[in-house]
């Protein structure tokens, strides 16, 4: 009963994309932004990158704008180097 629970939310889910498929398309654009803030921060920090610290930069504030997150990145890189 559980495969079934959860085969009918990806076919209710199939259903919403097929109907609005721009509906996810923040989502993704979220992803591909953070991706590209941790990837430059490893590039970056090399051996020094610390993934827990980088989340923590990365959900400081909580819902901000990627302004402030991209800042809060800065910032934890700067202090990661010294």
């Amino acid at each position: 009963t559980i495969l079934i629970g959860i085969l009918s939310q990806a076919h209710d889910q199939q259903l919403v994309i097929a109907a609005n498929p721009c509906i996810f398309m923040p989502y993704y654009v979220g992803y591909a932004m953070i991706k590209d803030m941790r990837d430059a921060a490893e590039k970056e920090l090399g051996a020094d990158f610390d993934p827990v610290a980088f989340h923590e930069a990365l959900l400081k504030d909580s819902a901000a704008p990627f302004s402030i997150v991209q800042k809060n990145i800065d910032e934890y890189v700067a202090s990661a180097k010294k």
